[in-house]
């Protein structure tokens, strides 16, 4: 109980030293630690990761263009199961939410392997101003209706 309760404790620092600015390698650190849950491995587990991007001062319209360029790489991912991107209604921080689908968590451990995955991430650092991806896992106790717990 005692090591779940730290686990969390450190996933939710660390999203919190991501938020405030890292580079990319502690990001991926990062996204690595995992919660020493069972229910996370479930191979028909849903997984969401969720990229929240802003946009360089005076450069947005040069980012919306490099991402117009790069959508397609990243629709044709094997892996994906829905892709959605999102513009803050107000304008504010973040400026963009992305959200990618995957149906298990081995389909996301495989999308973040890609060399294309990888080349794009490395881009993103040099064309946003800032990012941060977190990743989720469906839970039943917000749905309409509640799908079934597997237990």
């Amino acid at each position: 109980m005692i090591f779940r309760y730290s686990t969390l404790l450190m996933l939710l620092l660390g999203s919190f030293f991501v938020y405030v600015g890292c580079d990319g390698t502690q990001r991926e650190v990062i996204d690595a630690m995992r919660v020493d849950d069972p229910k996370l491995e479930m191979p028909g587990t849903p997984v969401s990761l969720v990229a929240f991007v802003n946009a360089p001062e005076g450069g947005e319209d040069a980012y919306l263009q490099w991402a117009a360029s790069v959508s397609s790489v990243i629709q044709a991912a094997p892996h994906i199961k829905t892709i959605a991107s999102y513009d803050n209604y107000y304008g504010e921080s973040p400026h963009r939410l992305v959200m990618r689908e995957f149906a298990s968590p081995a389909d996301v451990d495989a999308y973040i392997d890609l060399a294309e995955t990888k080349a794009i991430q490395a881009e993103l650092d040099q064309q946003a101003g800032s990012w941060v991806r977190h990743t989720f896992v469906l839970r039943s106790d917000s749905m309409n209706p509640p799908i079934p717990s597997p237990e």
